[in-house]
Order: structure tokens, then C-alpha cells, then sequence
């Protein structure tokens, strides 16, 4: 795996640090969806606490632009994405706080207001080591 600067190590904790509990809740999803290793990957953050599923290649981080690694030729993954960095880690603790719309699990109503950042977190986790 190509080395990059400031790279968290894939054996090192991802996005936010989570506690037992958190990793505990795996959402069920409503429909099966092919999903990237990364949990921006085709979403829009409104800023507003809420990240929506956009069904495309936007990243989430860096909103209404394509994922850079695509963009590169490289398959999207967040454990080697240039932007999980530990300085931006910090920062995006606040995640802890955020909801995420992802399709697979809209219940379909109009109030819906997602789930938990940390959940969705856990399901792709789920998703990766089910693959394995």
C-alpha cells in the first residue's frame, strides 16, 4: 500500500473513536445497497447536523466535489483516503453529533431524519468484515 503523509494507519482507530457501546448498534438496513469503504462516498453534508445520500460519487467532506480518489483512478476507501488524516480526525469529532440519510435504511416516511453517524459507521464496518 502506497504510503501518504500524515495518513492514519489502518490499524490505528478510524474516523472518531468509538466506545463499546457505540459499536454495539448495527443498524438493519431496509434494502441491500452496494456501498464504498468509505462512509462520505456519495453523500452531501447540508451543515446542518444531517448528511444526505446523494447516489453518486460526491464526497461528503468536500461537498458537490467527486471523490478525489476516483478522481486519481484509485478505488475509494477511507482508510487510505489523503483526507484521514489525524489533524482532520480531531475535527471531525463532532461527527459524533451528526445523522446520515442513507437510502438503504429510509423507512420511506417524510419525517425521517436518519440515524446515528456512529451507526452507520458500525454497519460499513459490518459490511467490510462480512466480505472477508
Amino acid at each position: 500500500m502506497e504510503e501518504v503523509p500524515g495518513l492514519i494507519h489502518p490499524d490505528e482507530p478510524g474516523l472518531i473513536t468509538r466506545d463499546e457501546d457505540d459499536q454495539k448498534n448495527i443498524p438493519v438496513p431496509k434494502i441491500e445497497i452496494e456501498r464504498k469503504c468509505c462512509p462520505f462516498y456519495g453523500f452531501w453534508n447540508t451543515a446542518l447536523g444531517i448528511i444526505i445520500d446523494l447516489e453518486n460519487n460526491h464526497c461528503g467532506l468536500l461537498n458537490f466535489s467527486p471523490c478525489c480518489m476516483e478522481e486519481k483512478g484509485r478505488t475509494p476507501c477511507w482508510k487510505t483516503c489523503e483526507f484521514n488524516t489525524k489533524t482532520a480526525v480531531e475535527v471531525m469529532d463532532i461527527f459524533r453529533e451528526v445523522r446520515i440519510c442513507p437510502r438503504e435504511f429510509d423507512p420511506q416516511e417524510s419525517s425521517w431524519g436518519g440515524i446515528k453517524f456512529l451507526d452507520w459507521l458500525n454497519y460499513l464496518d459490518y459490511l467490510e468484515n462480512k466480505s472477508k
